[in-house]
């Protein structure tokens, strides 16, 4: 840890401090602890969010999903480096992944996998982490998991805006864009709506069409 944060003696002491005490509080050992620690290092939080609640979270997220201790620490680290969330989101993030692993077909490392294909992309088009991870999960119910879900879902993210003429066509058949131009997915900023309100135009649009026409 002292390598990846060059912290001070004194810092590095609070934090071997915390790594015994989790050790001591839950069903991993202290050197489990630590090695979460400096991954959640490594992946940007810093050693006050870590003492803050960070590393806690990471063993919370380690047992509820079944993987290491540094697996869950990556895990957790890259989804907020992606959605640009701070240390003190830790614990919301790591409840978001178990629970969608929870809600699901899934497990931990299907949501790792399906958010390294898809969380960059839905970051950039404006989608929150919660409306991603609810999405991975859907997906998983229908057994669509790992990297084929996260391909997926970044597909379709990329394709809110018709990508060819023959898209956009069909897109203005069936009220998604108007003649204008306008983009139903779209608010009047230009700012993406939830995931629930796209899913919603989608089902609408396309609820009347046959089988072969969907």
């Amino acid at each position: 840890i002292g390598a990846v944060s060059n912290a001070t003696g004194e810092e590095l002491k609070a934090v071997s401090d915390l790594a015994l005490q989790l050790g001591k509080d839950t069903s991993f050992s202290a050197g489990e602890a630590a090695k979460g620690i400096e991954e959640l290092v490594k992946g940007g939080i810093s050693l006050t969010e870590v003492m803050g609640g960070a590393a806690k979270s990471t063993l919370d997220l380690a047992a509820a999903g079944g993987v290491s201790v540094p697996e869950a620490a990556t895990i957790a680290a890259n989804a907020m480096a992606m959605f640009e969330l701070k240390g003190k989101d830790m614990a919301h993030v790591a409840d978001l992944i178990a629970g969608a692993a929870n809600a699901s077909a899934i497990d931990v490392g299907d949501f790792k996998l399906s958010l390294q294909q898809v969380g960059a992309i839905a970051a950039t088009v404006g989608f929150s982490i919660e409306d991603t991870a609810v999405a991975i999960a859907q997906l998983g119910k229908m057994g669509i998991k790992g990297s084929d879900a996260g391909t997926s879902l970044k597909t379709m993210m990329m394709r809110l805006i018709p990508q060819t003429d023959v898209a956009a066509e069909k897109m203005m058949e069936l009220g998604l864009i108007t003649a204008t131009g306008a983009n139903a997915f779209f608010d009047a900023s230009g700012k993406v709506k939830s995931m629930a309100e796209v899913q919603e135009l989608l089902y609408g649009a396309t609820k009347n069409l046959t089988q072969e026409q969907k």
